[in-house]
């Protein structure tokens, strides 16, 4: 399969654009490569003109490979104007998002190789419907930012958005909200915590207890961090006893938004 891979920001250290697209078409000629880069000297943005060629041109390429086979993908630097990000995910709404603290040339190509980055091989994660009830359950409340050490805690989501809002309702998958549900209860005071449902909406976190699995899960892409915990391994050694795994976990279910805030908190322990 074709496949592209276009990198979006500056990088501190300014390496050459010309010295890492070298490299990287060295390393992996199967992959067609390009960098739109800015600088530090520039404020990591363009002038009016070529943001509009780099960008236009970006989101021809975008449009392209989604009515062909073609894989495109975009990395988003850390360090990139405001304006032109905002352009960025007007074209791309999940593109791979680089750590803050990438620096320099081997800085970057160890990132884009790496698994955290998720490019090679391109990550595949397929799961039963169980499994992808659970992990979509996981990932709406990391992108809500929704965890506490108890229930005085303030970061919570109402169950109406967690259950009734992507990932976990979704067209075609109505089997997965259905397990969702049922789910719930099953993972209240082990994985998740809740709060109210009589006077009040019932709401739902995950317990931070769990946080540091939740983490590894999702950036490493694998069940097995869950399995250290013995409440836990009883539920998902239950769910993993389907083994018709045809849902794809990756992209619309665990996006590159998720893994990244994953990754940022992996990072700071």
């Amino acid at each position: 399969m074709e496949r592209t891979i276009v990198i979006v920001g500056g990088l501190e250290g300014d390496p050459s654009r010309a010295e890492v697209l070298d490299l990287l078409n060295t390393r992996h000629p199967e992959v067609r490569w390009d960098w739109i880069k800015v600088t530090k000297a520039g404020s990591y943005s363009l002038c009016r003109r070529d943001a509009n060629k780099y960008f236009g041109l970006l989101q021809t390429e975008q449009q392209e490979a989604s009515r062909s086979d073609r894989l495109f993908q975009v990395v988003k630097l850390f360090r990139l104007h405001g304006r032109l990000q905002a352009r960025l995910y007007g074209i791309c709404n999940d593109p791979v998002l680089a750590p803050k603290d990438l620096k320099g040339t081997q800085g970057l190509i160890d990132w884009l190789e790496s698994r955290a980055a998720g490019l090679f091989p391109p990550t595949e994660w397929t799961a039963n419907v169980g499994e992808t009830a659970l992990v979509a359950l996981i990932c709406k409340l990391v992108k809500n930012k929704s965890w506490n050490k108890d229930t005085h805690g303030h970061s919570w989501t109402k169950e109406d958005d967690l259950l009734g809002q992507s990932p976990v309702r979704r067209p075609g998958l109505d089997l997965v909200q259905r397990e969702a549900v049922r789910l719930l209860g099953r993972l209240d005071r082990i994985l998740l915590l809740s709060k109210g449902g009589s006077r009040t909406p019932k709401e739902w976190c995950i317990s931070t207890r769990y946080l540091p699995l939740v983490k590894r899960l999702l950036v490493d892409c694998d069940f097995a961090p869950l399995l250290e915990d013995d409440a836990l391994r009883e539920i998902v050694l239950d769910l993993a006893e389907d083994g018709d795994r045809r849902y794809q976990l990756m992209g619309e279910i665990v996006t590159e938004r998720v893994r990244s805030i994953c990754a940022r908190l992996r990072s700071d322990g």
